[in-house]
């Protein structure tokens, strides 16, 4: 896998994607989506990064929207994946995502799906922290990291609505409630990462590596 780490798989929207790993020296290749090309938003610059980088398909012109189930379409394991579009696309690249676990998927949401999250009735819970052996209570109103900072730890936040990542924080033991938008299915089965600023806890208590 380390012979990919510096390799990116970009989809639909995800652009400004490029220009970080342009600074950072990482290969990287993109699948743009859109509608039409007259949608197409700065077609002709992608395309001009070369055929070998950049494969474009548009709805109208293809009849259909893009099948990520086609073999056609493939990413070399270990690959991450980043994705920012859609919901539907979303959807299907966390489906590709699930159905290929060495492909990591990363989403960027501007806001919640509608269809996402959970109507289950959160309940409090205890987080031990591993490093520390301290216990803290998280109540019915209160996220995981709102607590930590509440007790003076400083932890990496960005979007506090379970959509970016920042705050993805490994489980020790416990079973995580994730209600985050951004972990595969695969990802969630496993229980090993979570996002504490929108996820719970399903076990009485959760030790987390903080």
């Amino acid at each position: 896998m380390v012979a990919c780490s510096r390799r990116r798989r970009l989809i639909a929207g995800a652009v400004p994607m490029i220009r970080c790993c342009e600074r950072q020296g990482w290969k990287w290749s993109l699948l743009y989506l859109a509608r039409s090309r007259a949608q197409a938003a700065s077609c002709e610059v992608l395309l001009a990064f070369g055929a070998d980088r950049v494969r474009v398909h548009f709805d109208d012109e293809a009849g259909h929207l893009f099948d990520f189930s086609d073999p056609s379409f493939s990413v070399e394991p270990g690959v991450p994946i980043y994705c920012c579009g859609p919901a539907p696309v979303m959807r299907a690249v966390g489906d590709f995502s699930s159905n290929h676990p060495d492909n990591l998927a990363y989403f960027e949401w501007f806001s919640p799906p509608v269809e996402a999250g959970t109507d289950e009735v959160s309940t409090g819970f205890d987080v031990k922290l591993q490093r520390s052996g301290q216990i803290v209570h998280v109540s019915e109103g209160k996220t995981i990291l709102e607590v930590l900072e509440e007790h003076g730890y400083e932890l990496s936040c960005s979007c506090r609505e379970g959509m970016c990542r920042t705050c993805e924080t490994s489980v020790i033991e416990g079973t995580p409630d994730h209600r985050d938008y951004v972990l595969s299915k695969a990802e969630r089965e496993a229980g090993r990462t979570m996002m504490i600023c929108v996820s719970r806890a399903r076990s009485s208590m959760l030790v987390l590596d903080v």
